[in-house]
């Protein structure tokens, strides 16, 4: 049985199932689920480039991993609804003082994507990133609530191991 974590938006507690893909993954795979051993709030904003997803950015309690040493594996630019992906980013890799992004630190970025035509994209182009996870419960509920999110702004999610 695969392992599976839940994403749960804590305002309603709308949540969704993911199942992670260890055989395609299993270094980024045994890094999230460890990452994951207590569970990792923060709050989801939606991308400005890549059309339907959400990023979560891992809080630094749970970023207990080298993800700069994570290798590419699985790696996508073009996501189906309920993939989910995750990258890392060094300090100032993207960069975009013209509007107003600029990271002196690294980033660990979580992304679930929701909806058709998607891509992993930035303002400095395409971002192949790990899939390692993917949504097999709830994602309509899920997706919208990340509507929401497009709408309303920033809500807290909370993602961790299902028991």
């Amino acid at each position: 049985m695969p392992k599976r974590i839940s994403l749960t938006f804590t305002e309603n507690n709308t949540t969704a199932i993911a199942e992670l893909l260890e055989a395609e993954a299993p270094k980024t795979c045994a890094a999230m689920w460890g990452a994951l051993e207590r569970p990792a709030v923060n709050k989801a904003i939606h991308a400005m480039y890549a059309g339907r997803e959400l990023i979560f950015g891992l809080p630094k309690e749970n970023q207990n991993f080298d993800a700069p040493g994570l290798p590419p594996e699985n790696q996508i630019i073009i996501p189906v609804p309920g993939d989910i992906c995750f990258a890392y980013f060094g300090p100032n890799e993207l960069n975009n003082p013209g509007a107003g992004n600029k990271h002196e630190v690294g980033f660990f970025d979580f992304m679930v994507f929701y909806g058709r035509n998607a891509r992993i994209f930035s303002s400095q182009g395409w971002l192949p990133s790990n899939l390692f996870a993917r949504v097999v419960d709830n994602l309509p509920g899920f997706a919208t609530m990340c509507t929401r999110v497009h709408r309303e702004g920033v809500k807290e999610l909370r993602v961790e191991r299902c028991s």
